[in-house]
């Protein structure tokens, strides 16, 4: 299985990119593996850490794409935004917190602020 995306980009930032670059499309394509392999090794870690602190799991898979589909295949896996979500809820049903805040990694810091926030990992080990 595959997806497209496609970007779009202005003339002017066409103009620029072609300023600086060889390839505007080889660049594009080489800054999203990129950021894949980024997001793999980091989703590799934190798989790492989660079936190592369950106990039922007896064996792991030996590379990162194993590990990342054991990490995505568990009823508790949730992605960035199913987390974003969760920590909207959470947030919103605290009478204590008085204004949201205002982008992503600020919802994301004022959950785990929180005396009572347990990462995944802990919520492993309960």
């Amino acid at each position: 299985m595959a997806t497209t995306f496609t970007v779009t980009i202005s003339d002017d930032d066409k103009l620029a990119l072609d300023n600086d670059l060889l390839d505007v499309d080889d660049w594009i394509q080489q800054a999203v593996i990129g950021k894949i392999n980024n997001c793999k090794k980091r989703m590799a870690q934190e798989a790492t850490q989660v079936l190592k602190a369950d106990a039922s799991v007896t064996n792991m898979p030996a590379d990162d794409d194993g590990l990342i589909a054991a990490l995505a295949a568990r009823s508790d896996y949730k992605n960035r935004v199913e987390r974003e979500e969760e920590a909207t809820q959470v947030l919103k049903a605290d009478a204590s917190v008085t204004s949201m805040p205002a982008d992503d990694d600020g919802l994301i810091a004022a959950l785990a602020a929180r005396s009572d926030y347990k990462n995944r990992v802990e919520r492993e080990d309960d």
